[in-house]
Formats: structure tokens, sequence, C-alpha cells
């Protein structure tokens, strides 16, 4: 399983003026990243891919009766991870 991208990170920051942000930040909306995966995409030659884990959550349920039935719910979860493009 790939890291997370926010895992150990720093922070930098860009001055630019409000129509390039605006532009910047409409970049993203549209490609569905925030603003730095943007930035991040562009600057380092970087794609978006997802990937997908199943959990499993088991739950217990207590019938009228007295007796316990177990149950196991299946999720998908879908993580955002960039990837160097071309992969």
């Amino acid at each position: 399983m790939s890291k997370s991208i926010t895992e150990n990170t720093s922070r930098f920051w860009v001055r630019c003026t409000p129509e390039q942000y605006r532009q910047i930040k409409e970049m993203a909306k549209n490609a569905g990243v925030t603003v730095g995966e943007m930035a991040l995409m562009k600057l380092l030659n970087l794609q978006l891919d997802y990937e997908e884990e199943i959990i499993d959550h088991p739950t217990t349920k207590t019938l009228k009766d007295g007796t316990e039935k177990k149950y196991s719910r299946r999720y998908v979860s879908r993580k955002k991870i960039l990837v160097p493009a071309g992969e």
C-alpha cells in the first residue's frame, strides 16, 4: 500500500494575484483536487490516482429473545494519491 501524501509533509507558500489564485482554484475544482494537490501535480508532473481498500465492519446485534447475531458489513474506501505521470 502506498503512503499517503499527507504523511511527513512540509508547507510552502506562493504569492500570486487574486486572479491567478482564482484560475488555480478553478483548475483544481475541475480536476477534483485541492489547490495544494494541483500545485504538486503541475510542479512535479504528478497525476491523480485512487487506491481502493475493502474494510470490514463487524457488528453484533442483540435480538429480542436475547441471542446475539453477528453481521459484517464491507465498505470500499477510496483514497486519492498522487503518482508520477505515466504510471
